[in-house]
């Protein structure tokens, strides 16, 4: 069996070999696809465009008038969850009943300071000390209005704390705060379904630019959260979705709620944790249940992408020899070649491509240099039109190679391929 994945390697790099891509090396030259899907290559790409826009916002980016593109959503305005409603009818009912409280001293305290303020005709102060029914009564009604307050609060922290009774469909997340950022544990969704010891899909920052990667959930799907910390305590909150709860060392807290709205919606710890306390933002995006089982599927593929990335887009001073693109992609290949894998490929690339620009280049160079433009131009229009044009080519480099690479292996004979896509 190992000879025969050897000779079914070698088949493999020597199609590329004979094929190519002319983005490896000036001699080599990739025959194109044929006509029947000639046509995939860009709606795919524009599919996976917009995949990238739902799945990888960039929640820093700002409109032409200096706006940003995603606003943050406020409970008072744009409560998303029933458990936010219920939060903000409680806040307002509260408000209403203590405003008299809050309004009254300060009239009392105006109408004494120029009624009964010294106007020096000798008239002597009052000498009493107390009044008994004036005391019982301005301490009666505040604990009735506070008893009031209390009785639809109570059903409303009641109903925080209790989350549905039907835990089939119920999406659990473990949420682990850590200095300074969060890590989202995906639980009942497995890197490899098949294996003996399942482990859970976890995104955290993101590895191409280190910034926070965003939290997806399903819109009208309850999720429960099982918060805690690596280091010190943290608190993870979302206004819109009226929840605020905090991670402990040592322990699990827990939360949940049901989004019914589509769209991102940004938080921020609120637990002074350190001295980049400010970076743990968080990005909840809810999407459709379809798109959130798309973006599972892309996950569980991403670490087998990243020796793709690596030889795409190298890091700084480093070089990678011609074809060696070509070869990851065949490696990537190697451990199956379907068709939602190919697409996790071009999706991750496309992707980083996105993060990338996101954060400032290495000091000294610009982000188009670090992309591989050869002469940026002074315009920055035009320079944006450049990088775009860099992408577009490193992407279209994957893209074509990936209907080449299957169809290598797809005409493999059985017995050498199988052991290949296991």
């Amino acid at each position: 069996m190992p000879r025969v994945m050897s000779l079914s390697l070698a088949l493999i790099l020597a199609l590329l070999c004979a094929h190519g891509t002319a983005a490896d090396g000036p001699s080599v030259v990739l025959p194109a696809p044929p006509s029947a899907t000639s046509a995939a290559p860009e709606s795919a790409s524009a599919r996976i465009d917009a995949d990238v826009k739902l799945f990888n916002p960039d929640v820093y980016r700002l409109d032409d008038q200096g706006s940003p593109v995603f606003p943050g959503h406020s409970l008072f305005v744009e409560p998303v969850t029933e458990v936010a409603r219920q939060v903000l009818s409680a806040t307002w009912f509260s408000a209403l009943v203590f405003l008299p409280f809050l309004i009254l001293p300060q009239v009392l305290l105006l109408v004494i300071i120029f009624k009964f303020k010294d106007r020096g005709d000798g008239r002597a102060p009052a000498t009493f000390l107390t009044h008994h029914k004036l005391e019982v009564i301005w301490t009666a009604i505040p604990f009735l209005a506070v008893l009031i307050v209390s009785i639809p609060t109570y059903y409303v922290l009641e109903f925080m704390d209790d989350p549905p009774k039907e835990t089939k469909d119920l999406q659990v997340v473990t949420v682990t705060g850590k200095q300074f950022a969060w890590m989202y544990e995906y639980k009942r969704y497995y890197v490899d379904p098949n294996a003996d010891e399942k482990v859970c899909l976890q995104s955290s920052l993101d590895p191409v630019n280190q910034l926070q990667e965003p939290l997806l959930l399903t819109k009208g799907r309850s999720v429960s959260f099982n918060l805690t910390s690596q280091d010190v305590t943290h608190a993870w909150w979302v206004p819109a979705f009226g929840v605020k709860k905090s991670a402990i060392t040592g322990r699990f807290t827990n939360v949940w709620f049901t989004p019914d709205t589509l769209g991102v919606f940004k938080g921020q710890c609120v637990e002074l944790c350190g001295d980049k306390h400010g970076n743990m933002i968080i990005t909840t995006v809810v999407v459709e249940r379809d798109e959130f089982e798309r973006y599972m599927t892309l996950l569980r593929h991403r670490d087998d992408t990243v020796p793709v990335w690596n030889a795409l887009q190298p890091p700084a001073g480093k070089t990678v020899p011609a074809g060696a693109v070509a070869k990851a992609v065949a490696a990537f290949l190697q451990k199956g070649d379907s068709p939602e894998r190919q697409y996790a490929l071009s999706y991750w690339m496309a992707s980083n491509f996105s993060s990338i620009q996101r954060v400032p280049p290495p000091k000294g160079s610009s982000i188009a240099e670090v992309l591989g433009v050869a002469h940026p131009a002074d315009d920055h229009l035009a320079r944006d039109k450049q990088i775009d044009e860099v992408i577009r080519a490193k992407r279209k480099q994957v893209d074509e190679l990936l209907p080449a690479l299957a169809k290598s292996l797809a005409a493999l004979p059985a017995a050498a391929a199988t052991p290949i896509l296991r």
